[in-house]
């Protein structure tokens, strides 16, 4: 693949997870100076159990992937020139428009059922088994107290 569509598949897959609720901010724009150790080596694996519960956005980050083979990866450069970057960012706000905007979908949140949860355990294991914030596990322990 050449260069300029491995930074628009690069670009996107950086939209499909933050809309799984998978990237700060500050992230966000590490994903885009360095996709290699920060998008592929960092915040998509911990992203999967969001994606998981998300059909559309699971199938969509597997779309994206199938087009990046690993010669593709391995030619990542540790830091992105700015030119690559902005093309990552045009084709990350392309997908993004197109992604679901409810906050519910965004936030990774979804697909759980607090209702069934086991709130014997702590924040932080819930956090762990259901893919979301500790933040998050203790703000539905407050509303299902």
């Amino acid at each position: 693949m050449d260069r300029t569509a491995t930074y628009t598949a690069l670009g996107r897959l950086i939209a499909v997870v933050e809309a799984a609720g998978g990237l700060t901010p500050t992230a966000l724009g590490n994903c885009l100076m360095a996709p290699k150790t920060q998008l592929l080596g960092l915040h998509l694996s911990r992203a999967i159990p969001r994606l998981r519960r998300l059909p559309e956005l699971d199938a969509l980050a597997e779309q994206i992937l199938d087009t990046l083979t690993p010669a593709d990866i391995e030619a990542l450069p540790a830091s992105i020139p700015l030119t690559d970057q902005g093309t990552m960012q045009i084709a990350y706000y392309q997908q993004r428009s197109k992604l679901p905007t409810s906050r519910s979908a965004s936030s990774g949140h979804a697909g759980v059922d607090w209702a069934a949860v086991d709130w014997s355990k702590t924040n932080a294991d819930l956090a762990r088994e259901l893919g979301v914030s500790a933040s998050a596990a203790g703000s539905a322990r407050k509303r299902h107290s």
